[in-house]
């Protein structure tokens, strides 16, 4: 029987060695593909269906682990955040379902493709990526015959549109709020609504950490074994509202809370549901006291200096490619009124 190298296996399902050393997981493009090819085909998939697609994949790479897994999940919701795909729930698992085939135009001459293609990209060629990171399908506007503009409009959203609904009101429609204002500031002014009426307390075990300080400077990680940045643990702050988290069950479990402060002590606590509904509160009281968080662009490198929230790393993606947690390198240079679309008060719409 005949055998294939793993190069030329490697080759064959789409992958490319990179990264220093070189490896076949680090090709995040490549797996993106094969994300995208097994979703679509199957139209819906779990966490474990993805799992066990891929795996046999890696392993043939000799290149699995207890982390490899968490790659795969990684990048499937990198995709969701973009729209390529869509997080769903499947009974008590976690898995993703393809999206309608749709275009966007983010420079005069180059286009994103998002969603189940079918056929309708027939003939017409992706730009080659300058990394291995960029996870998105970009293509050139007009190529002789191949003409993505030649795709019935209907297909054609604009970056507004793919931002609709500022991801902040899905927090605030969970929570229940359903009046006509979409603002940020009313996603904030709801959060104060239920703290006012919270009768929870922080933890008093010693492990709160509350953020302060003025944006723009170093922001620091919350769960750093000594607080840093704007995170710290003292209580001596101003009566007042701020965003906290504490330590759960472990080290790795942290959990985030709007609190209020009052003569130097917490008298009100309220759960944030996850890491992004904090990192929209964060961008949402900054709005509010008009010391809005900061976005650094310079030519087309973009530094964030507060956690992006799903919408905002997903809208960066699509526009560039990411080179660290907090920086992008964007495919042409954008406004910077943009990239803070929830300074809109009319930038709603329906994603």
């Amino acid at each position: 029987m005949m055998q294939i190298s793993v190069s030329d296996f490697a080759e064959k399902v789409g992958l490319t060695a990179v990264g220093d050393p070189p490896n076949y997981l680090s090709d995040r493009r490549g797996l993106a593909d094969l994300i995208r090819h097994f979703v679509f085909c199957e139209g819906c998939v779990t966490r474990r269906e993805l799992a066990n697609f891929l795996s046999p994949i890696f392993q043939t790479l000799h290149e699995f682990d207890q982390n490899t897994r968490s790659t795969f999940v990684r990048v499937a919701d990198e995709l969701a955040e973009l729209g390529d795909l869509r997080s769903i729930r499947v009974g008590r698992e976690h898995g993703w379902t393809r999206t309608p085939f749709r275009w966007i135009e983010t420079s005069p001459t180059t286009a994103v493709v998002l969603g189940h293609l079918e056929d309708v990209t027939t003939g017409i060629k992706p730009s080659t990526s300058e990394t291995s990171s960029d996870l998105v399908r970009r293509f050139p506007k007009s190529a002789g015959e191949s003409n993505i503009e030649s795709f019935s409009s209907t297909n054609q959203v604009t970056i507004e549109e793919w931002i609709g609904d500022g991801g902040w009101n899905v927090h605030r429609e969970r929570r229940g709020g359903h009046d006509s204002d979409s603002s940020i500031n009313a996603f904030w002014q709801h959060l104060l609504g239920e703290l006012a009426q919270s009768e929870a307390v922080a933890a008093n075990d010693g492990s709160l950490r509350i953020l302060s300080g003025p944006p723009g400077g170093r922001f620091g990680r919350h769960n750093d074994e000594s607080p840093q940045g704007r995170w710290g643990t003292s209580l001596d702050h101003p009566d007042g509202n701020y965003l906290a988290c504490y330590r759960a069950r472990n080290d790795n479990d942290w959990r985030f809370q709007l609190i209020e402060i009052k003569d130097h002590r917490v008298d009100r606590a309220l759960s944030l549901e996850n890491a992004d509904e904090f990192q929209w509160a964060v961008i949402a009281r900054g709005v509010h006291r008009r010391e809005p968080e900061q976005i650094i662009c310079v030519d087309r490198e973009v530094r964030l200096t507060f956690p992006p929230p799903r919408q905002l790393r997903g809208l960066l993606n699509l526009l560039g490619t990411q080179l660290s947690a907090w920086n992008w390198q964007l495919a042409h240079p954008v406004f910077i009124e943009q990239l803070q679309y929830w300074m809109n008060p009319m930038a709603a719409a329906v994603r």
